[in-house]
């Protein structure tokens, strides 16, 4: 591979790293925000039902507790939007190794394999399917 082809395809390498690692702790978050709300929700309903018990998970401030956690989760799933941020992320990292795969195995040459990687960034779907429509050098 020439300088040029080899770097490309180490920065598309890196970024695909970059943005696995991306998915993997979006999927994290969205995860522990899930637990911290079942515990909670788990937690209010233990209090309800301790008909007067004085248990420390009953008690007035932890009862506010329970309720902030679960308004915090719900705000992070509402407005940060783990679960789809994650899907697009993880769709951006396979049409970047497609990218990478088809530089250096298929013959993509850089120019081509940059501009679909310019596209890849707003519709990774529609990067793909341009993608596995390109024939080769040897198609022209």
């Amino acid at each position: 591979m020439d300088s040029k082809k080899e770097e490309f395809v180490e920065e598309l390498s890196e970024s695909i790293k970059w943005h696995y690692a991306t998915y993997r702790r979006l999927n994290a978050v969205q995860i522990i925000v899930m637990i911290l709300v079942a515990i909670a929700g788990v937690f209010t309903v233990a209090a309800g039902s301790t008909h007067g018990e004085n248990q420390w998970f009953a008690e007035s401030n932890a009862l506010i507790a329970w309720g902030g956690i679960t308004a915090v989760g719900a705000v992070v799933n509402q407005f940060v939007i783990p679960s789809t941020r994650a899907e697009y992320h993880l769709n951006l990292k396979m049409a970047l190794k497609a990218i990478r795969g088809a530089v250096i195995n298929r013959g993509l040459p850089v120019d081509e394999a940059d501009r679909i990687r310019t596209k890849a960034w707003t519709n990774p779907d529609e990067a793909q399917d341009e993608l596995y429509q390109w024939r080769g050098p040897e198609a022209v």
